[in-house]
């Protein structure tokens, strides 16, 4: 079973721009090496909320500073439409994993999204859960 580790310190946390971006990176590193992901693993940052227009200079910035923290190739975007493609036309972020909240109705998917959330609340041997697919072979998981 692959591992992709996201981090969500509350849903509107990116809204406080670069600071928290660079406050949820470090916080998020320290997580996930204590869980045992690989330095190398990406870690896949949450913008859990429909991202409005007047907002996206402050997410672009929190996205900078988790960017600043992990670098390039260590950070991915979980959100909806708008969030992913945000994260990788004006931050160029690498790994996207697109909701199907805030994502439209239908669904529009991002073409660069490498994991799409495909259904929530699916209950699987006595736990809530979301279902999601890979897009591609490298999707930001790591396994131990």
């Amino acid at each position: 079973i692959g591992i992709v580790t996201v981090w969500e310190s509350s849903a509107q946390a990116s809204q406080g721009g670069h600071a928290a971006g660079v406050a949820d990176a470090e916080q998020a590193k320290r997580q996930a090496h204590a869980l045992g992901a690989p330095e190398s693993a990406p870690i896949f940052f949450a913008v859990d909320y429909e991202l409005q227009p007047v907002l996206k200079d402050i997410v672009e910035g929190y996205f900078i500073g988790a960017l600043d923290v992990r670098g390039r190739g260590h950070v991915g975007a979980y959100g909806g439409l708008s969030t992913v493609e945000l994260a990788y036309v004006r931050c160029g972020i690498g790994y996207l994993w697109q909701t199907l909240a805030w994502s439209g109705t239908p669904t529009r998917w991002y073409a660069h999204a490498h994991l799409r959330q495909i259904q929530n609340g699916v209950h699987l041997a006595g736990i809530e859960a979301d279902r999601d697919l890979a897009n591609t072979l490298d999707y930001g998981q790591w396994s131990l």
